[in-house]
């Protein structure tokens, strides 16, 4: 249904990265504004403790009363 489309999409792709690209370097785009991030992981895959610290952390924000969000990212 998109398919003729598909050569215009292709089309401006390019323009369309150069644009977001300098507009991240001259600061009008961020990320993410004054947000923390923590990531916990290293090359062990299992029995090095991660979980517990993690909810550790969460608890800890909680109390805070700091916003928090968990989530788990496989490669």
């Amino acid at each position: 249904m998109l398919a003729p489309y598909e050569p215009l999409s292709g089309f401006m792709r390019k323009p369309c990265h150069h644009l977001r690209n300098k507009l991240f370097d001259r600061g009008a785009l961020s990320t993410m504004r004054g947000s923390a991030v923590i990531s916990v992981g290293n090359l062990s895959t299992g029995g090095s403790g991660k979980t517990p610290f993690v909810i550790s952390i969460g608890e800890l924000l909680k109390e805070r009363g700091i916003p928090s969000t968990s989530s788990r990212g496989m490669a």
